[in-house]
C-alpha cells in the first residue's frame, strides 16, 4: 500500500485548513479527490509532497513516515505532483522542460530512456520537442506538464486538476494518457472538477468538504450517492 494519510490536521496560521483527514491510495489504482474550491484539495496534496507541514496525523508512503521530510527528499521517494497551473518554464524547450523532470538522483541515470518513454506515452509531444514551451495551446502545455512528472519516475502521481481549462476533446485525451499511466502500476491521486470523469476511471474516491472528509467510498459507490450527484453533477 503505497499511501496512507491518517487523521491529519493542517493550518495556515490560525485557520485549520485540513481536519483529521484520511486518505488511503492502494498499488497501481487511481484515487479521485473531489470537492469545490476552497475545500482544501490543494492544501492536501501539497502536505503530501512536503510544502505544508501537518500538526497531528501521519502520513505513511510504502511503510515509512515522510510528514516531516523536506520536499526534495519527497521527490526521491517517488512522490511526483503535477501542479494546477503546469508551471512549465515557459522560454525553454519542451525538451528542456521534460529533463528538468529528471533533476533527481532517482531519476537522473537513464533519462534518455525515461525520455523514449514518456514520448510513447504521450505521442503528442513527440513532434514538439524544440517548441517553446510557452507557445503551445493548454492543452499542449498540460501534457508537457504531465510528461515532466513521469521523467521523475513516480510511483504516486499526484495531479492538480489537470484538465481545467481545456476543451472537451483535449480533457478526454487527457483522461486516456491518465488511464495508460495507471496501467503502467503508477498511483495515482486525482484532483479534479470533472467529476463524472474522475469516477469512471477511479478505484476510489473522497469527497472534500471545508476540510473534512464528507463522503467516501468506491467510484461505484459515489456516484451513485445521492449527495454527491444533487452537489456535483447536478442530478
Amino acid at each position: 500500500m503505497p499511501l496512507e494519510i491518517n487523521n491529519i490536521n493542517v493550518y495556515y496560521d490560525d485557520f485549520h485548513v485540513l481536519n483529521d483527514v484520511s486518505i488511503t491510495a492502494e498499488d497501481g489504482e487511481c484515487i479521485a479527490l473531489l470537492g469545490s474550491n476552497g475545500a482544501g484539495k490543494t492544501t492536501l496534496i501539497n502536505t503530501v509532497s512536503g510544502l505544508n507541514k501537518t500538526t497531528t496525523g501521519d502520513i505513511i508512503f510504502n511503510g515509512k513516515s515522510v510528514k516531516d521530510i523536506p520536499a526534495h527528499e519527497v521527490v526521491e521517494l517517488g512522490i511526483i505532483q503535477v501542479p494546477e497551473g503546469r508551471r512549465l518554464f515557459p522560454n525553454l524547450s519542451v525538451r528542456e522542460n521534460l529533463l528538468v523532470g529528471a533533476y533527481s538522483k532517482r531519476a537522473r541515470e537513464g533519462r534518455e530512456e525515461r525520455m523514449a518513454y514518456v514520448l510513447d506515452m504521450i505521442p503528442a509531444l513527440k513532434n514538439k520537442l524544440s517548441r517553446a514551451a510557452g507557445s503551445m495551446s493548454g492543452g499542449e502545455q498540460q501534457m508537457c506538464a504531465i510528461g515532466r512528472g513521469l521523467m521523475s519516475k513516480p510511483e504516486l502521481l499526484m495531479m492538480d486538476e489537470p484538465s481545467l481549462g481545456l476543451a472537451p476533446k483535449i480533457v478526454e485525451e487527457m483522461f486516456e494518457i491518465i488511464e495508460k499511466i495507471m496501467k503502467t502500476g503508477t498511483s495515482i491521486l486525482l484532483v479534479e472538477q470533472n467529476v463524472n470523469m474522475s469516477l469512471e476511471i477511479s478505484k476510489h474516491a473522497y469527497v472534500l468538504e471545508s476540510g473534512r472528509i464528507s463522503l467516501s467510498g468506491t467510484a461505484k459507490e459515489l456516484e451513485s450517492n445521492p449527495k454527491l450527484r444533487e452537489s456535483y453533477l447536478g442530478i
